[in-house]
């Protein structure tokens, strides 16, 4: 690969690795796990992903250092007969509510989660899934105060699947179940039959922001 200009960040070296070694970002997404989506952000410079950078580097056949990095010393190499070992995953982090409401942004590094708690998740899940504690009753009786519910940004929703969305003019999460009706209009409903204002429209002021896909309580 004969370099002509030196990329001087992470998402123009990105770019520049992967036009050099032909390939699409969704053949590049395809094989290292994530959504093009994500893997878009990668290469606008909205999201930093170093749990990836050694299976993107191996991928695109150049050094993770220099991928990473910028090193120029090890531009032109590649990591050699070394297989990319599994990302340890720490787990999910639980955060808050009003956290919840920032995590717009797949990757989000403003939110400080220094002293999060991080669980497990017991089924598949992306690297961006994250954990909330469930509070008030709107979601009862299936989910009950105190449930810790895991939330994936890169599932997509359709009508039936309990979401969590964002309310942009109060900037924080709600939690609700996804409704869509045979004429395309969305809605957020409450499951509780008592809950009051138990549908939300879906408008511009209400994003999805991602699936719930398993809830539990600890013992």
């Amino acid at each position: 690969m004969k370099e002509i200009d030196t990329p001087s960040t992470f998402a123009e070296r990105l770019i520049y690795a992967r036009k050099a070694a032909g390939y699409s970002q969704a053949q590049v997404a395809e094989h290292v796990g994530m959504s093009q989506a994500a893997y878009s952000k990668l290469e606008r410079g909205q999201s930093m992903s170093s749990r990836k950078t050694a299976e993107l580097a191996n991928f695109l056949n150049v050094h993770s250092k220099w991928l990473a990095d910028g090193d120029r010393r090890f531009f032109n190499e590649v990591d050699s007969n070394v297989e990319v070992a599994p990302p340890i995953k720490k787990g999910c982090p639980e955060i808050n509510w009003i956290q919840a409401g920032q995590w717009t942004e797949i990757g989000n590094t403003a939110i400080d989660l220094s002293e999060a708690n991080y669980y497990p998740c017991p089924v598949n899940c992306s690297d961006q899934t994250f954990v909330l504690r469930v509070v008030g009753e709107s979601m009862i009786p299936d989910y009950h105060e105190g449930e810790l519910i895991f939330v994936d940004p890169e599932r997509s929703a359709d009508s039936g699947d309990d979401v969590v969305a964002v309310l942009t003019h109060q900037n924080k999460a709600t939690f609700k179940r996804l409704v869509i009706e045979p004429d395309g209009t969305q809605l957020l409903k409450a499951l509780n039959p008592t809950y009051p204002n138990r549908y939300v429209p879906i408008d511009d002021s209400c994003e999805i922001i991602g699936k719930v896909i398993f809830s539990g309580k600890i013992r």
